[in-house]
């Protein structure tokens, strides 16, 4: 995967939060995110994490949230709902990050939650001709990214891993060029490409591989704090 991330970080009720922003290339697909969480505990395993360990909210504290997601200006698709966790994705559609911006709506729960949230934007770097309030509502584009980005994104490596997701999204659309809805080229693939039929299945596995491998570091949590009491 090739995407720029946002995280904002920020303060409100007692408790730490981090609303994340993710735009890119997952593999064979363009896609975004946002990602609601709170502050668990900072923890350290060994050599392996040392850090601010974040959990996705509670059911209590979700929040109403849209984005548009377009391509050099063009619309590739809208998402919008109340969750923790609001994903799209297009298949077979190869970008580069820059190319992609997410005008983003967000409601926090009310005018302070709202202003803790402009703080960390305003932290993170954004000015305030970068976004809007409405209410309890905030308004801004994700485009180029304000925060430090993973190690891991070095041009060398960008470069070879999405020749690689071209190449891939390239394949999808020889396959698929002459079907005409979704089920048939997935038909298509599963028949002429079995390998990438099976990348694409995994695509919406995401949130059980999350809430998996949230409960393993759970419960690495509950002894952590055991046996520092």
């Amino acid at each position: 995967m090739i995407i720029d991330c946002e995280p904002i970080y920020f303060d409100y009720l007692e408790k730490k939060w981090m609303i994340g922003f993710w735009k890119g290339q997952y593999d064979l697909v363009t896609g975004a995110e946002i990602g609601v969480y709170t502050k668990a505990v900072d923890l350290k395993i060994l050599d392996y994490f040392s850090g601010a360990y974040y959990d996705c909210v509670s059911n209590t504290d979700l929040l109403e949230m849209s984005y548009t997601l377009k391509k050099n200006g063009t619309t590739l698709f809208t998402r919008e709902g109340k969750h923790w966790w609001l994903t799209g994705f297009k298949l077979g559609e190869f970008s580069n990050p820059s190319e992609l911006t997410l005008a983003i709506n967000i409601t926090l729960h009310n005018v302070a939650m709202r202003d803790a949230f402009v703080s960390g934007l305003w932290n993170a770097g954004y000015t305030l001709d970068e976004f809007a309030r409405d209410g309890k509502t905030i308004s801004f584009t994700f485009g180029v990214p304000h925060t430090p980005q993973p190690v891991t994104r070095t041009p060398a490596t960008d470069q070879i891993i999405q020749r690689k997701n071209q190449l891939l999204c390239e394949k999808y659309q020889a396959i698929t060029g002459k079907s005409n809805n979704l089920q048939d080229k997935v038909k298509a693939i599963k028949a002429q490409a079995p390998e990438m039929y099976n990348k694409i299945i995994r695509t919406g596995k995401s949130k059980q591989l999350y809430e998996t491998f949230s409960k393993l570091t759970c419960s690495i949590v509950k002894k952590y704090e055991e046996m520092n009491k």
